[in-house]
């Protein structure tokens, strides 16, 4: 069903998406879409942990090397079967993601986010976490390195924003885990 309503909304849209464009989001990198080939050029102090390219229909999942010297890496995507694909270009900061279609007619750019990731401060056995991009209740799980459970719990992001976190001097490091507007995002943080 979800495939179903996605492809749905992929083919709705169509009429609205661009090719042949070099576009220049709110991000570090401009795109370019040409009929079968995704350019991706990243600004010279962009630093990429990971570039994915997401099968919708399959779930399949391409992992693209990168290397942050060169600024730009093109994707031929000539023989892919038709349907939604997503990009994830991640930093350590946020990740973009680039809705894609293909079909007969070549290769259309849907719809692009940006989702700023949490941000993690610790100082001494003191933890704050910060969600920057929600309105959303935040579910949370802090895990000792014994295994010990700190906290487990949901909180409105803006009681999260001003909450610390503490934790006893005996543990090594906690596991993080956050989960909100359907992301899911893990930090282990060591003391």
């Amino acid at each position: 069903m979800k495939n179903l309503l996605l492809t749905l909304f992929l083919i709705t849209t169509l009429g609205f998406a661009k090719t042949n464009d070099s576009l220049k989001f709110d991000s570090n990198f401009i795109f370019k879409l040409n009929e079968n080939t995704i350019t991706l050029t990243f600004e010279n102090n962009f630093d990429i942990s990971s570039i994915k390219l997401i099968n919708l229909s399959t779930n399949e999942i391409t992992n693209f090397p990168f290397v942050n010297q060169y600024n730009s890496l093109s994707i031929d995507l000539k023989n892919y079967t038709s349907g939604g694909y997503v990009i994830n270009i991640e930093n350590e900061n946020f990740i973009d993601k680039l809705m894609l279609y293909i079909d007969t007619s070549g290769l259309r750019l849907i719809d692009e986010k940006k989702i700023i990731k949490p941000i993690f401060q610790q100082k001494k056995n003191n933890i704050l976490i910060k969600v920057l991009d929600s309105n959303s209740p935040v579910d949370i799980s802090i895990m000792a390195d014994n295994g010990q459970e700190i906290y487990l719990n949901s909180l409105e992001y803006e009681d999260l924003n001003n909450k610390i976190f503490s934790v006893g001097f005996d543990i090594n490091y906690v596991n993080i885990n956050l989960k909100y507007d359907n992301h899911f995002f893990k930090k282990r943080i060591n003391f």
